[in-house]
């Protein structure tokens, strides 16, 4: 087995120290490690989902995903809604990744999608209230799309305070997604 192979970061997570190993790695782009390792951690059960977000919360410098994963979920639920929360929201928080703004209009319907999911937008919210610095290009546009479209005034205010520093044709192209209603 190569050492990559057997690295956290390419394992399901069996306990706490695992899940924060899946999604931190020193040396490596967060966002890259989050992308790679939350792929393992779509189907865990909910006592470890408890332990792990809890054990996340108390981590130093976590990155906006990683921040945002922390309050994906309602840890006080029961075991099935929790599972089906942390599937459903974990799927929801992974797209993000790969769905443009400026892409096709399944694109953009997914992020209308995602908008209309609250403790996800919440989970945003908090993760970018998060960010200390704030920088041309430092945020995805995707984010800022899911905010717009939620509409609600905390979402659009924070939403506006990162896509002002963007181009003017692209800080149009967003705000258009205020207000906007998903058609599935």
């Amino acid at each position: 087995m190569s050492k990559i192979a057997g690295h956290p970061l390419f394992m399901k997570p069996t306990d706490p120290g695992e899940f924060i190993q899946c999604l931190i790695c020193a040396g490596w782009e967060p966002s890259v490690v989050f992308d790679t390792g939350s792929k393992y951690c779509l189907n865990l059960k909910p006592g470890l989902i408890r332990e792990s977000i809890g054990a996340l919360r108390k981590h130093p410098g976590l990155s906006r995903y990683t921040h945002a994963l922390t309050r994906i979920v309602r840890t006080s639920s029961s075991d099935e809604e929790l599972k089906r929360e942390w599937q459903q929201n974990l799927r929801l928080l992974r797209a993000l990744f790969y769905t443009s703004a400026f892409g096709t209009d399944r694109q953009r319907e997914k992020l209308i999608e995602i908008s209309h999911n609250k403790q996800v937008v919440k989970a945003m919210r908090y993760a970018l209230k998060k960010e200390t610095t704030i920088r041309k290009g430092g945020i995805e546009a995707s984010w800022i799309a899911v905010l717009f479209a939620d509409g609600s005034r905390t979402s659009v205010k924070e939403a506006n305070r990162f896509n002002c520093l963007l181009d003017p044709d692209m800080q149009e192209w967003l705000r258009g997604y205020v207000g906007k209603i998903s058609t599935t």
